[in-house]
């Protein structure tokens, strides 16, 4: 029989704890330059132990981006990070949750959970972060319930799929080292418009 969990922090509490390790998640989404960008995340895990330390452990990331659509690459593509590994975990550490940034434009990809992501948290039977442009936004479960497999996920639950809104705990981060106002980035690519932009020619994030 699985161990009990002990009581949880809501999202609000884990977005607030986690507020510099979120901030250098987004600022590290810029890191290849003004006109890329890529999804950071990663997993967030508490001790059992006191007092309590929430951490946020990062996975590798997502793929490389322009920020304007191109012929090769749709408005509604989905340049995702790929979380469907746990790592560090840590002895006695329970995973709480995930999280990633969209640092997409808004014109070119939206800034709340995607289809996928609510999925996946349905799958996880945890809650997810999304860092971005509107906030740092919570969808899923308020908090763990299953305590099997307390350093990983759950196992996927049966039945039909809940669908879950997302919920702003936490202002938007500050613009990245790298990142350009808005406002500006169509000078930019205007003025590249002539020069190809292939998803295959991206620097790695």
């Amino acid at each position: 029989m699985a161990d009990r969990l002990p009581e949880l922090p809501l999202p609000a509490e884990i977005a607030k704890k986690l507020k510099d390790p979120f901030q250098k998640a987004w600022n590290d989404s810029f890191l290849k330059g003004q006109k890329y960008a890529c999804e950071q995340g990663g997993f967030i895990f508490i001790t059992r132990s006191k007092p309590k330390e929430i951490r946020a452990v990062r996975a590798r990331a997502g793929e490389t981006f322009l920020q304007r659509p191109s012929d090769k690459v749709p408005k509604d593509s989905n340049p995702g990070i790929d979380l469907s590994r746990v790592i560090g975990a840590g002895n006695g550490s329970i995973l709480l949750g995930t999280f990633h940034t969209h640092p997409l434009r808004e014109d070119r990809a939206s800034p709340y959970p995607s289809d996928a992501d609510t999925d996946n948290a349905w799958r996880r039977q945890l809650p997810g972060f999304v860092i971005g442009r509107a906030g740092i936004l919570h969808y899923g479960l308020e908090y763990r319930e299953d305590s099997r497999n307390p350093g990983g996920y759950p196992p996927q639950p049966h039945g039909s799929r809940t669908v879950y809104r997302s919920h702003k705990v936490g202002n938007r981060p500050n613009n990245a080292p790298y990142q350009k106002d808005d406002a500006l980035w169509e000078e930019d690519f205007n003025e590249e418009r002539d020069q190809s932009s292939t998803a295959d020619s991206n620097p790695d994030c």
